[in-house]
């Protein structure tokens, strides 16, 4: 009905398809709020405070029935009350008034129930069973230490008793006694289910509602503001459509539109919201009762409320219309008003633009679903709040745009929104036309033109400079290279000389004198012997540094070429144990080679020959009547030789600056050590030849305990 008037405006009456009963002057202690009922006939239903309602109001009701746990109450089809007074479980015949105590072993309190052929199924706090000869048989227990178990609702769904607790959904096989449950909806606080097909719909403490179907579970919609994350119960009416009940009012969908997003969860479920606007005092329901709704034989639907009890007829609802065209009134650009019907082009400095809209809806504002979304700026819509008349967008690129704009068709399948748009253009700027962009070509090309002839004539007039510097330089390079070509001559001699006239000469020496120093001979006095020893010891340490000066020196002047092969390594270093075994013996020790000869590595042979001798010979100096061993390991970026001897170790002081001689830390000089126990050049060779090969060198040393060295050589 439209009422209009002189001065106040136009008013719209609409009639309430929603009624909130309500009890008048509740008793003290007691309230309107409801959460479990059942129907006593037809037309009137029984709820707590001992209360019945009719469509036409409440009264006392003629039962009193004392009930400690007021949200359960259940109605078997004999038309017997079962209820919880104490912790005993009650039958309640309202014919003849007579109660029956069914029996309870363990003393929880019964939560819900359900009636499947001749049994009554009980579920408690942490158990369930079924009434047997007035006495609760219990079937299983659940091991849960948590204090809010709780059974809630128990139905038969795949031939399984589903039981729904606070913690999750269990599966019971009644046949064998197996339980399972529905891993998804762990710790989810699942309270209420409902069946609709083959489909199950559970809801959930402030966690939103899914759906079941075919050991599938998906989490459903939240709607608007999170308005379903916390859903009471789900109602199917004889129009297929499901009415949830939630904190934040009721809403309707159609099942069928739920089904499609369990199958394709881009789909867009449409809902319709009921609140004070359509006769609900109050948009708060209230959940977890037992049951949480009754459908009369009326036809009425009867929903427990915060404020009363909330009744409608289902079917009898007549939505607002949602099919009225949405109008864009006005497109306002720089404060310049535009026909949306014309050919739309906005000059290039455009600063704002305004579109404004109208959409004539009769009904509840939080129905009218409206979202935008301007093409050519950001392919997304945007939900617009319902009192919203406008949109402004500023900064604009140049560009073509289509702005639309749509609204729901509530709950229709044929056509889902409702549309308007229109389309428009932002010119170019300057520097984005075509013509700017050659001229700016042409003008570099010119540039780069008149650069290349600049550049051209300082080189021609450098060239001329240089040809006369290198004729200078030339002369001066032939008596550098005149000279260069002596010194390397020189030291080429040099390596000569050190290569046969001082290596192999004291080679000999030093065999000469071991010989004598071991056997006995007609020098048999102890100064003999010892002076025998002395030469034997110093000729080999002259013929090691001999060596060493002639590696260092060819490593210097770059003489040294690495030739990569494949390597067999544990022949290589067999190849070492035999040349050395005899030189280790004269100290007592052995030399044992445990690397396979299947190995295979690319290396050098000759420089990492050098390099294991060098090891290898510092090891017997310093390892009396002990034991050297080759060994060696595998990773994906590098095969490891290790080195291992028992010897006397290296001191502190000597082991840290060997260290940094192998990590290029310092620049060591070449120098003779006097002594046994000199180091030499040996670390300095190993150091440079490894660096050749790429070769990571790692030592590890204690004094009196042996030395260990572990080469890392790439693969």
């Amino acid at each position: 009905m439209l009422i209009s008037t002189d001065i106040k405006g136009l008013f719209v009456y609409k009639k309430n398809c929603f009624k909130t009963l309500e009890y008048d002057k509740p008793e003290a202690g007691t309230n309107n709020s409801y959460f479990c009922q059942v129907a006593l006939d037809s037309n009137t239903i029984y709820t707590e405070w001992n209360r019945e309602f009719t469509i036409h109001g409440a009264k006392k009701s003629r039962f009193n029935l004392i009930r400690n746990y007021s949200e359960n109450i259940f109605v078997d089809k004999r038309n017997n009350f079962w209820y919880v007074q104490n912790s005993d479980l009650v039958c309640f015949n309202p014919s003849t008034g007579r109660k029956k105590i069914i029996y309870n072993p363990t003393g929880e309190i019964p939560l819900c129930y359900y009636e499947e052929g001749d049994s009554l199924w009980v579920g408690m706090v942490k158990s369930f069973g079924c009434v047997v000869n007035d006495s609760i048989k219990h079937i299983y227990t659940f091991d849960n230490n948590q204090s809010n178990f709780n059974i809630l609702q128990i139905q038969r769904l795949e031939n399984k008793l589903w039981i729904c607790s606070y913690t999750g959904i269990y599966r019971y096989n009644t046949t064998n006694g197996a339980l399972d449950t529905i891993h998804a909806l762990s710790t989810k606080y699942t309270y209420h289910f409902t069946v609709l097909d083959d489909y199950a719909l559970i809801s959930t403490f402030g966690r939103g509602y899914f759906m079941y179907h075919d050991n599938i579970v998906k989490l459903m919609p939240a709607g608007e503001k999170d308005a379903l994350k916390q859903v009471h119960a789900f109602i199917r009416d004889k129009n297929d459509f499901v009415w949830l009940m939630t904190n934040t009012g009721l809403f309707k969908t159609k099942f069928s539109d739920l089904k499609k997003y369990f199958s394709d969860t881009t789909y867009t479920i449409p809902f319709i919201q009921y609140n004070e606007e359509n006769g609900i005092i109050n948009p708060e329901f209230n959940g977890g009762g037992e049951p949480t709704y009754l459908r009369l034989m009326n036809g009425y639907v009867s929903l427990p409320n915060v404020e009363g009890l909330v009744w409608f007829k289902p079917e009898n609802i007549v939505d607002a219309k949602f099919d009225l065209p949405i109008s864009i009134d006005k497109i306002i650009v720089d404060g310049k008003k535009f026909n949306k019907d014309s050919a739309l082009l906005f000059p290039s400095n455009t600063q704002t633009i305004r579109v404004e809209f109208s959409s004539p809806f009769w009904g509840n504002a939080d129905n009218l679903n409206r979202e935008y979304m301007l093409k050519g700026y950001n392919d997304k819509w945007l939900a617009l709040p319902p009192t919203q008349t406008s949109v402004d967008f500023s900064g604009l690129k140049s560009g073509h745009y289509t702005f639309i704009i749509r609204k729901q068709n509530g709950l229709n399948d044929n056509v889902k929104f409702i549309t308007a748009s229109f389309n428009f253009t932002i010119e170019k700027k300057l520097y984005e036309q075509i013509w700017f962009w050659l001229l700016m070509i042409l003008i570099a090309i010119l540039i780069i033109i008149t650069a290349a002839k600049i550049y051209a004539r300082n080189v021609t007039r450098k060239n001329i400079l240089l040809e006369e510097n290198v004729r200078h330089r030339t002369a001066e390079l032939m008596k550098a290279n005149d000279a260069l070509i002596h010194s390397v001559s020189l030291k080429d001699k040099l390596i000569s000389i050190l290569s046969h006239d001082i290596v192999t000469p004291l080679r000999f020496i030093s065999m000469v004198a071991r010989k004598s120093s071991t056997e006995n001979t007609s020098l048999d006095n102890e100064q003999l012997h010892t002076l025998l020893g002395e030469i034997r010891n110093t000729s080999e340490k002259l013929h090691d540094n001999a060596q060493n000066i002639l590696l260092w020196i060819k490593q210097q002047n770059k003489r040294i070429e690495v030739k990569k092969s494949n390597v067999a390594i544990g022949a290589l270093t067999e190849e070492i144990t035999e040349q050395l075994q005899d030189i280790a013996a004269s100290n007592g020790s052995i030399i044992v080679n445990s690397i396979s000869h299947d190995d295979i590595i690319q290396c050098d042979e000759n420089i990492l020959s050098i390099i294991l001798h060098n090891i290898v010979s510092n090891a017997i100096k310093f390892t009396m009547n002990g034991k050297i061993e080759f060994s060696s390991a595998d990773n994906s970026t590098d095969y490891i030789v290790k080195i291992e001897d028992n010897g006397s170790g290296i001191a502190e002081e000597q082991l840290t600056r060997i260290r940094k001689i192998l990590n290029k830390e310092i620049i060591p000089q070449p120098e003779m050590s006097a002594g046994k126990h000199g180091f030499g050049l040996g670390y300095i060779i190993i150091s440079d030849l490894s660096a050749l090969l790429n070769i990571t060198v790692e030592l590890k040393s204690k004094q009196d305990e042996g030395t260990t060295v572990i080469l890392k050589i790439p693969r």
